[in-house]
């Protein structure tokens, strides 16, 4: 367009999938990969063809909201008091109008409850369901989690990671499913995308069995010690992201 940007802060995951992030010897300070370098896809499978992004990419980790700038909400009081009535199952998917779809694929059960966030549906029969508008302080509630279903977007998948629960992914994007292969392949989740979830019968018998083992603590495709080890190693890049970044900018407006 012929515009030169001094930096180029690059957030989503199918950015390794451009021309220069292969050839990072031609990087230079223009570049910032905000991502992380635990849960970064390995794998980039485009409709056209399959992309392996270099392991030499620097990825600095997710930048977030400073607690210390700004400071999180607390969560409101009823749904405070639900999150402590019995174990709850926290959903939450940024594809548009998809809450009430997927509602209803979770089974009816004694044993768990479901907080849907951003969500409007207002027709929810089930009383072990609760719907709340707004969005809350993600790593307040996933605190209180017994398992979390997310949109596998990169920077939810972030605090998925850095609460340590297990979770289980509906993608909607491309970007969206190379993250959620990502989780699943390390083996602290379980991804579906949502178009085989409304098209086929034996992957929403999948999504239900994969809930189910979750609650019960038998779900095989987690690993306990993956959730501590990848929580740990989220930790450190969350750390040192935002001191990364506010390293580049500097470097950047001291160039000639």
């Amino acid at each position: 367009m012929g515009i030169r940007s001094s930096l180029v802060v690059r957030l989503g995951s199918t950015c390794l999938a451009d021309p220069l992030a292969h050839q990072p010897e031609l990087q230079n300070l223009n570049n910032f990969y905000a991502m992380s370098s635990t849960l970064a896809p390995t794998v980039l499978p485009l409709h056209s063809h399959v992309i392996y992004p270099h392991p030499a990419i620097e990825k600095h980790g997710v930048l977030s909201e400073q607690p210390h700038i700004f400071k999180p909400d607390p969560i409101p009081e009823n749904v405070r008091t639900f999150l402590e009535q019995m174990q709850t199952i926290v959903v939450t998917i940024s594809s548009f109008g998809q809450v009430k779809n997927v509602a209803k694929m979770f089974p009816a059960s004694c044993e768990f409850q479901v907080l849907f966030l951003g969500s409007s549906c207002q027709s929810d029969p089930d009383p072990s369901h609760m719907h709340y508008k707004g969005m809350l302080d993600l790593d307040m509630v996933f605190q209180k989690a017994a398992l979390i279903v997310h949109g596998c977007g990169v920077g939810t998948v972030h605090q998925v990671a850095l609460s340590g629960k297990p979770s289980i992914g509906l993608s909607g994007l491309l970007e969206q499913e190379c993250n959620g292969v990502a989780l699943e392949k390390m083996r602290v989740s379980k991804h579906f995308t949502l178009r085989s979830l409304y098209s086929d019968p034996c992957v929403v018998k999948a999504f239900i069995e994969a809930v189910m083992g979750c609650i019960q603590g038998a779900a095989s495709f987690i690993d306990r010690h993956k959730l501590l080890e990848v929580q740990e190693k989220v930790q450190k890049e969350h750390g040192a992201a935002f001191g990364a970044f506010t390293d580049r900018v500097r470097k950047v407006l001291q160039q000639p």
